[in-house]
């Protein structure tokens, strides 16, 4: 409102809807919302969380104690193509010690996101469980250097260790399919743009 520090800004959104956000003071400082306490982990941070009243958390995120759950490995991987190493998780479906199938592998950008923000690997179990994919063992990749090796200078390099060293290190290690049908990259943001590179 002219003539005041009050700004205010309207609008609708379905009953059902859930969002987070943050103010953003002066064009550059990024806050949370001081009138609201409830909040919400982000990629960058907490974010306020505006749940709308018939808002329902969606079943595939929930731990579901009753299903059969894959599990994950925490391994360390070194790049000689990038000089450098990472965390890495690595999924692997619930049959996976029981069947003999070869399970597809997913490559999943600013991975351990994935799992601490997003859940994936409760997701994996919840359509393994509904029979709705072959499921797929799931490596969840960090960046070391996000931006360079997404969009940047080292997207080439980062390229050739996705191809080069990660997937020949899960092949070694792991029984899984090696048809092309059955690889898929996964990132969003800036993970989009080398999930779309490669």
């Amino acid at each position: 409102l002219a003539g005041t520090t009050f700004w205010y800004l309207g609008k609708n959104f379905e009953s059902t809807a859930r969002l987070d956000y943050k103010f953003v003071l002066n064009g550059s400082s990024w806050i949370l919302d001081p009138t609201h306490n409830k909040t919400v982990a982000g990629g960058f941070g907490p974010n306020s969380e505006l749940a709308m009243p018939q808002y329902v958390q969606p079943e595939e995120i929930q731990l579901r104690p009753g299903i059969p759950h894959g599990r994950i490995e925490t391994v360390t991987m070194a790049s000689q193509i990038l000089n450098n190493s990472r965390t890495v998780k690595i999924y692997l479906p619930p049959d996976y010690d029981t069947s003999t199938r070869l399970p597809g592998v997913i490559i999943v950008h600013d991975g351990l996101e994935y799992v601490s923000l997003a859940y994936m690997e409760r997701v994996l179990d919840y359509l393994h469980e509904r029979k709705e994919i072959a499921t797929p063992i799931a490596v969840f990749i960090p960046p070391v250097n996000r931006n360079p090796e997404y969009y940047q200078s080292q997207r080439d390099l980062f390229g050739r260790f996705i191809v080069e060293e990660v997937l020949p290190y899960v092949e070694s290690r792991y029984r899984v399919s090696k048809l092309a049908r059955q690889r898929a990259n996964l990132g969003a943001s800036a993970g989009g743009h080398i999930t779309y590179y490669l």
